[in-house]
C-alpha cells in the first residue's frame, strides 16, 4: 500500500453495508476529529484503505474498499462496512495535529511516508 492523500477531519459514519450504525468499538470514533490517511492498495487495483488517527494513542483503519471523495466528503465502502469522513482543516489545533501525526509515525515507522504526510497535512494554528 502507498499513501495517496492526507486530510484532517471528522468521522461521521461507521455502519454496516445496510446503513445500520455500528454499536461496537467503532462507535467511539464517530464524531471524533483526527488525521485521515488514504492508502491505495498495490495488490488490489482501484482499492483503498483509510487510516484514522486521533490526537491521542488511538486509531482505527478500514479494510480495502471503494473510495469516493467529493465536496469535502470522504467515503469508503468495504466488503462489510461504510465509513464516512468530513474534511475539516480547522478540527485540530496544531498541537493536536502533531500528536495525531506522531501516532501515525509510531504505527507506520516509515519516514518517507511521513514526509509526504507532513507536506500535505493542513492544520489550524
Amino acid at each position: 500500500m502507498h499513501l495517496e492523500e492526507t486530510y484532517t477531519g471528522i468521522m461521521r459514519v461507521a455502519s454496516n453495508r445496510d446503513g445500520k450504525p455500528y454499536k461496537d468499538w467503532r462507535e467511539y470514533y464517530v464524531d471524533q476529529s483526527g488525521l485521515i490517511m488514504i492508502f491505495q492498495s498495490d495488490s488490489k487495483p482501484g482499492k483503498y484503505a483509510v487510516y484514522f488517527f486521533l490526537p491521542s494513542d488511538e486509531y482505527m483503519h478500514s479494510s480495502c474498499g471503494k473510495l469516493q471523495i467529493q465536496d469535502g466528503k470522504i467515503r469508503i465502502e468495504t466488503e462489510r462496512s461504510i465509513y464516512e469522513f468530513e474534511e475539516d482543516q480547522k478540527c485540530l489545533t496544531m498541537a493536536e495535529g502533531l500528536i495525531a501525526l506522531d501516532n501515525a509515525k509510531l504505527y507506520f515507522g516509515n519516514p518517507d511516508c511521513m514526509c509526504i504526510c507532513q507536506k500535505t497535512m493542513r492544520l489550524q494554528k
